[in-house]
């Protein structure tokens, strides 16, 4: 058993995922997403909002896990970093999912999704207790039509943890952390 720090089992976790997902179909990829640990590397979710054939709604639902109201109590990157230097990662991803979305960057559009109704969560009400700076676009609070995705529906009899597929979770345990 090879062994590696946490930041070395992020680093090679996080680039099999991505090879996975060069391959993957829109569906597997939103399911990846639907199961993500948010504190694994967030690499991985930025490949994905890099990527012009991400479906629109697994666009959507990044953008609201990752908490956009959270973020806009900052009024700039300046302010973020000043103020809550940790998070910085998880500013620059909702920023830039928000421009990517509102440019039309996302066309494929197949599943739906609707952030103030995902599987009884209502995501838009997350961190009402924070006084925004800049408003989140009307549009990214309305939800889209599509086929229905679950996360259990993800090969049943596979061994998806986390939104990491089985292969690559049987080949991380080849490692021990040190």
């Amino acid at each position: 058993m090879q062994k590696i720090t946490y930041e070395q089992y992020e680093q090679i976790q996080g680039e099999m995922v991505i090879e996975f997902l060069k391959t993957a179909t829109s569906k597997e990829r939103h399911q990846l997403v639907l199961g993500w640990n948010w504190d694994s590397s967030l690499n991985v979710l930025k490949w994905i909002i890099s990527d012009p054939d991400t479906d629109k709604a697994t666009a959507l639902y990044i953008y609201w896990a990752n908490g956009p109201r959270w973020h806009k109590q900052y009024v700039n990157r300046e302010e973020a970093m000043a103020e809550s230097p940790w998070n910085i990662s998880n500013f620059d991803l909702a920023e830039e999912t928000e421009k990517l979305f509102l440019s039309g960057f996302y066309k494929n559009h197949q599943f739906a999704f609707d952030p103030t109704s995902d599987r009884g969560h209502n995501w838009t009400t997350e961190y009402l207790d924070k006084k925004i700076k800049t408003e989140i676009p009307d549009i990214m609070f309305k939800g889209l039509g599509g086929a229905d995705v679950q996360y259990n529906e993800m090969d049943e009899n596979e061994d998806w943890e986390e939104g990491i597929p089985p292969h690559i979770n049987k080949k991380m345990r080849e490692f021990e952390l040190i």
